[in-house]
């Protein structure tokens, strides 16, 4: 019996002695598929947690560009709770709730998790808030009366468009420094670059332009106040057609969505090609309006185009030319006026030849023609600068 009870004992302590390191085998494997659990999970929250926190950067660098958009009063406050409690208390609360999962820590998690969703619930009312205001803001349209730019030149057979020489290096080139740009919005104005431009085929044998302003605002007349306050320039030198590419607005007047429509028409049989300094989004035109955000492409238009390619009009509309690389358009048309002129100088000379023992009179009448047409061409190029001066000043 001393026997049997000495081996009971040592049978028991050995099963004790193992218990643990059964606990041990099991406990092993939870930890395990923790472990694997919060990888998972870390590699799921930190896009997120990125994606929210670049957002929040995004809002904080812009908002001094809220000058140019929102009202003073209600719409501030309201764009300031989006962007705290909307924006930011979620970022702060997955950041939180990470790390006290990690630290397994359950103190206060109710109260917290009910600070947190009352938080956001404050930035749904600021956002739909603003939001709602916002769209009043932009509820009415409006334009101006089209205004017709008169091409001079009628024997051009190719027009340029390219952009004025002012607007080739404003600040929103694609090339700007960020710190240019945040500076930029210190300003009292800010160039817009939403300028839209279509080519339709001409009812006449010549090349037209025109022009139209449009803005949104809250009510008809304050749409058609900032639409006229819209302050832009067309210019032409031989065959080059001058275009703006941007306007200001400035911090009282506000950004409604104001914008330019440029409409040129071109013959049927004549040829046009746009410059890739205009940097214009050809075929895109964003409309804000009381039923939201619309936007009309013309990519499937017969009168579709990009930027640097040549096309001619036709009966069907704008086809595209081969063009090779040794051509040059603004040269051809130079050559083709400069032969013109040599043709015109040619004749003027045999005439002369001709009418040696003429009158005094007709003499004098290539002396004349001559005098008109120099007055013309410092009168154009008068005008010509004039504008350049006024425009954007």
């Amino acid at each position: 019996n001393g026997f049997e009870q000495a081996d009971n004992q040592n049978t028991q302590s050995q099963n004790f002695a193992s218990i643990p390191q059964q606990k041990e085998r099991k406990s092993g494997i939870p930890i395990f598929l923790k472990v694997i659990g919060y990888i998972l999970l870390g590699l799921i929250v930190t896009p997120i947690l990125l994606s929210l926190f670049c957002v929040g950067i995004g809002f904080m660098a812009v908002l001094p560009a809220t000058d140019f958009v929102l009202k003073s009063g209600w719409e501030n406050v309201l764009a300031w709770g989006t962007i705290l409690f909307f924006i930011w208390v979620p970022i702060i609360a997955i950041i939180l709730w990470f790390f006290r999962l990690i630290t397994n820590s359950k103190k206060g998690s109710g109260a917290i998790r009910g600070s947190f969703i009352g938080l956001w619930i404050i930035g749904w009312i600021c956002f739909f808030g603003l939001f709602s205001f916002v769209g009043k803001d932009f509820s009415s349209s409006a334009y101006t009366t089209p205004s017709s730019f008169d091409y001079k030149d009628k024997n051009v057979k190719t027009m340029v468009v390219t952009a004025h020489q002012k607007d080739e290096y404003s600040n929103w080139d694609d090339q700007e420094d960020f710190n240019d740009f945040l500076r930029y919005f210190g300003n009292d104005s800010i160039k817009i670059p939403n300028v839209a431009l279509r080519i339709e085929t001409s009812k006449d044998n010549n090349y037209h332009v025109e022009s139209v302003a449009y803005s949104n605002g809250s009510t008809k007349e304050e749409a058609t106040t900032l639409a006229s306050k819209i302050v832009y320039s067309l210019d032409q030198k031989d065959s080059l057609l001058f275009i703006p590419t941007d306007f200001f607005i400035n911090r009282s007047d506000k950004f409604r969505n104001q914008r330019i429509m440029i409409k040129i028409f071109v013959p049927i049989g004549k040829q046009i090609i746009v410059k890739g300094n205009t940097h214009i989004n050809n075929n895109i035109n964003i409309n804000i309006g009381p039923a939201g955000i619309h936007k009309n492409t013309w990519e499937n238009s017969d009168n579709y185009w990009e930027a640097d390619q040549l096309y001619v009009m036709t009966a069907e509309g704008l086809k595209p030319v081969e063009l090779k690389k040794e051509d040059n358009v603004e040269e051809k048309n130079d050559t083709q006026k400069e032969s013109s002129q040599n043709k015109n100088q040619t004749d003027d000379e045999d005439k002369d030849d001709n009418t040696d023992e003429s009158t005094t009179l007709v003499k004098k009448a290539p002396s004349n023609n001559s005098s008109t047409s120099s007055n013309k061409k410092f009168t154009f190029f008068s005008v010509a600068s004039l504008l350049l001066n006024k425009f954007f000043l």
